[in-house]
């Protein structure tokens, strides 16, 4: 996939944000699961991989972890990543690795004011540092990985809302968040609209979902959720890919 199309990110107070989980006493739980499932990826209307992922809260830290399998005309790839955040909405680490065809690795942490990311082959070689002057609280959203756009979503209407738990239960205002993506090296913006409800075909059957938007670089991408704040469908036609929930 271009990179292009995968350069979405988002920055936030909490990972999940609690009015979005259930009630503050629930959320309290030790590893509560948010969501966890399988998005299918499409390019083009053939499918080409599947994303499997589960976002768990605990009180402490939230973590959302998560593989990619891709199979195309170019080949055969598998990554997986591992995204904790702090409960006051502060970056952790992130971790990711490339299992195949080729071994390789990152890391990011917050050191000594900057946003610190290791880049490595895998291997016995000494990985590589680059330093960000990005605050703590900037959110990692890499490329290929769908579910971390679903974490963007939460954020955009925790942060408009203000704990309130239906999309149409508050006025939804335009935003725009700032975010760093590993892959890139590089910190981006992306701009957030809330569209409405509209009934849509979703795996053969009509469904009435909230339909919210995501621009960045000038590439709009189109998500529904449901009323459980969970992403049914992805859609990015300019780049002609479709993420649907299995």
């Amino acid at each position: 996939m271009k990179s292009k199309l995968l350069l979405v990110a988002a920055i936030g107070a909490l990972l999940v944000p609690l009015a979005l989980c259930g009630s503050k006493k629930e959320a309290a739980v030790a590893g509560k699961v948010v969501d966890s499932g399988s998005f299918g990826i499409f390019l083009q209307g053939h499918r080409i991989g599947t994303e499997t992922f589960n976002i768990e809260q605990k009180p402490d830290v939230s973590v959302a972890k998560a593989e990619v399998k891709i199979e195309d005309a170019a080949g055969k790839a598998t990554q997986n990543s591992e995204l904790k955040i702090l409960a006051n909405g502060d970056l952790q680490r992130y971790t990711w690795k490339a299992v195949s065809p080729e071994k390789a690795e990152t890391t990011v942490e917050y050191k000594d004011q900057f946003l610190v990311q290791s880049i490595g082959a895998g291997g016995a070689q000494k990985p590589q540092e680059r330093a960000y002057m990005l605050p703590p609280s900037t959110m990692i959203v890499d490329d290929n990985f769908f579910s971390h756009r679903e974490i963007l979503l939460w954020r955009y209407v925790a942060s408009a809302c203000g704990g309130t738990t239906q999309p149409t239960g508050c006025r939804i205002e335009r935003g725009q968040f700032g975010v760093f993506v590993p892959h890139q090296q590089s910190s981006a913006t992306v701009t957030m609209e809330y569209k409405g409800k509209e009934k849509i075909p979703v795996r053969g059957a009509e469904v009435e979902l909230d339909h919210f938007t995501m621009n960045t670089d000038g590439v709009e991408w189109a998500l529904w959720m449901d009323s459980s704040f969970k992403v049914q469908l992805i859609q990015v036609p300019s780049e002609h890919v479709e993420v649907v929930r299995d």
